[in-house]
């Protein structure tokens, strides 16, 4: 059964592997990315990666991000 917040809630102990982290809050989504906090906001409020809000928290989803990044240009010395 989730938890009030939605998340599932793991009883006796069991967690799942926490290799992969789905959601990312917005200082650590800039320290990962290379890009401020303002950046992730602006990022949010365009639309170009996706979050969810836990509370009054916002959550940056780590697939949207990660997508965001692979589909930036890449750097040509000279240009």
């Amino acid at each position: 059964m989730p938890h009030a917040t939605g998340l599932p809630n793991f009883v006796g102990g069991e967690c799942p592997d926490h290799s992969e982290q789905v959601g990312l809050p917005i200082p650590n989504t800039g320290k990962k990315y290379g890009w401020s906090r303002t950046r992730t906001y602006e990022l949010l409020k365009s639309g170009k990666i996706k979050g969810k809000k836990i509370g009054r928290r916002t959550i940056v989803d780590d697939a949207s991000a990660r997508e965001y990044w692979k589909n930036l240009p890449d750097y040509k010395a000279g240009a």
